[in-house]
Formats: structure tokens, C-alpha cells, sequence
């Protein structure tokens, strides 16, 4: 909005009191609306399926959807103790954050995270939708945001979101995952992995679904370097991932060929790099035999020694 205000400003100005209107400010004006409405769509739909969630949010610890374990989450986190195996621990961290909140009481604060986690899910389906579609923008917008309600609002995902359980959560983490591999439709010749920019030395770009920016990529320089920040960052995300439910680990195999398909063969280099950053992000299961060892109220299994 300021810059949309800024640009009609100065061309009024410029109308005023001398000058023609410089076709700059429409463009500059075209291009702001266009990046506005690519930001603010994904943003409006998470607002929403949000209040949609807070009106049906469980008031307090509840066995309601399966949710059996809120109970002993709500105080794992509270407590920074270890829950029932495999311990969650990214749940729980994000969890305590949650229940910092100034607002209701602590099982509700808790609750909320699963309200964020699916609305956020939601609304990177969209973008992922989005920008997997090769057709017309306008038909790509409409499928995302379909899909994305659609998702938010489906029986199972929207039963997750207003209980303090890891399953929305856990959608938000594949989501996000998906949203960094190399998925999309390119042009044909134009390689998408890191594997396949290393392979081809000229003019390479990538087809990303999380940047419209980064699908203009024009050399390979510029390539290579966004593919090595995407290899990273799904490998981190993986990791955190599997700290919070360890059926992430499905993705595993299709992300290390993702990234180290380079058109042709399937390379070890990018990988294994993925595969480091992966464990990388899997450091936060050392919260366990940290915590444990503080000797915590809720210390599932005394995670501090091997036994």
C-alpha cells in the first residue's frame, strides 16, 4: 500500500506541476500489485482457515480427534520435559514458545500451535499448487487457493488443528519440505536440481515453487547458488521434521534423488549434502538426554543414559 501510495503521489505531483507522467510509476505501480497479490493471497487464506480454527479451538486438555496425548504434551512442554517416545522434540520447543503467548489459559496456548501450523500448511499448498502449474496465472492462482481451503478445511487436517497434538505440525513440515524441492514445470532443456546445474554449464535456471523471483535465474552462477540454498534448507527442514514425528522419514528418498538427479544419473554429491544438512537439522533430538539429565517432571524414559 505505501508503495502503491508513493507512486500515485509523485505521479500527481509530476502531472501538477510540470512534466509529463513518467511511465516508470505505472510500471513500478503494475509490478508492486502483482508481488502485493502473490504475498497477500497465501497471507489472507492462512488468516482465515486461522479464525476458522480459533471458533472450533478446544478450550482446554481434551481427549477430542484422538488426541489422547495433548494431556502429556501441554506438559512436557510447560515443563520442558520429554514426552512418550520418540520424545518430539521440535513439538515441544515450538510448544514452549506457544505457551509464552500472553493470552489464555496454558492449554490453549499450546493449542494454538496447532491452529498456526495448519493454517500456514494450508497456505503453502497454495503456493506450492501455484507454482507447479504451468497453465494461465490467473488458473494457477484459482487451483492454489482451492486447494489450500480446501486442505485447510478438510475433516482430518481441520480435527488436528485445535487439539495440542503433532499431526498439523507435521503437515506444515512436509508442506514446507515439498515447497523446497525441485518440483515444477521448466521449460525442456532447463535443469532443475543442484546435481543438474552442476552438469550444465550455460545459461541454467530452476523452476523453484517457493520464489518467483528465483525462476528468472539467468546464468549459472546464479543457478547453482540458489540450488545449493534449497538443497540446505530441505535438508534442515527434513531434520527438524523428524523431530517432530518420525514418519518424515518417507520423504527421504525421493528428496536425495530430487536433488541429485541431474537429468540423466543420479550423482552422490548433492545428495550427501543434503543428507548432512538433513542430520544437521536432526541435532534437536539432543534436547532429549539434555533435558533428561535436568531430571524434568515428565521425563519419559530417563532419555539420559543408554539404557
Amino acid at each position: 500500500c505505501i508503495a502503491i501510495g508513493a507512486a500515485l503521489a509523485a505521479d500527481s505531483w509530476k502531472a501538477l506541476f510540470g512534466g509529463s507522467a513518467d511511465p516508470v510509476w505505472y510500471t513500478t505501480l503494475f509490478l508492486t500489485v502483482r508481488v502485493s497479490f502473490g504475498l497477500v493471497a497465501p497471507l489472507i487464506l492462512a488468516i482465515a482457515l486461522f479464525v476458522i480454527y480459533l471458533t472450533t479451538l478446544a478450550p482446554g486438555v481434551t481427549w477430542a480427534n484422538a488426541g489422547a496425548d495433548s494431556g502429556d504434551f501441554i506438559a512436557a512442554a510447560a515443563t520442558l520435559g520429554v514426552a512418550h517416545p520418540t520424545g518430539y522434540p521440535s513439538y515441544l520447543l515450538l510448544a514452549r514458545l506457544f505457551q509464552l503467548l500472553p493470552v489464555g489459559s496454558l492449554a490453549v496456548r499450546t493449542n494454538l500451535l496447532s491452529a498456526a501450523s495448519a493454517a500456514l500448511a494450508a497456505a503453502v499448498v497454495a503456493l506450492l499448487v501455484k507454482k507447479t502449474y504451468g497453465g494461465a496465472r490467473r488458473f494457477a492462482w484459482a487451483g492454489g487457493l482451492l486447494a489450500g481451503f480446501a486442505f485447510g478445511l478438510s475433516p482430518l487436517l481441520w480435527s488436528q488443528a485445535v487439539i495440542a497434538e503433532v499431526y498439523a505440525l507435521h503437515a506444515l513440515f512436509v508442506a514446507l519440505t515439498l515447497s523446497c524441492l525441485p518440483l515444477g514445470l521448466v521449460s525442456v532443456g532447463k535443469p532443475r536440481s543442484l546435481a543438474a546445474c552442476r552438469r550444465r554449464p550455460e545459461g541454467a535456471r530452476l523452476a523453484f515453487p517457493t520464489e518467483t523471483s528465483l525462476e528468472s535465474a539467468a546464468t549459472q552462477g546464479q543457478a547453482l547458488s540458489y540450488a545449493v540454498w534449497r538443497n540446505r534448507l530441505t535438508g534442515l527442514l527434513f531434520g527438524l521434521a523428524l523431530g517432530n514425528h518420525l514418519t518424515t522419514v518417507l520423504l527421504a528418498p525421493p528428496s536425495l534423488a530430487l536433488n541429485g538427479w541431474d537429468g540423466k544419473r543420479l550423482r552422490l554429491g548433492p545428495a550427501l549434502a543434503g543428507l548432512g544438512w538433513m542430520a544437521v537439522g536432526a541435532l534437536v533430538y539432543l534436547y532429549l538426554p539434555l533435558r533428561a539429565r535436568a531430571m524434568p517432571p515428565i521425563n519419559w524414559g530417563n532419555a539420559a543414559t543408554w539404557k
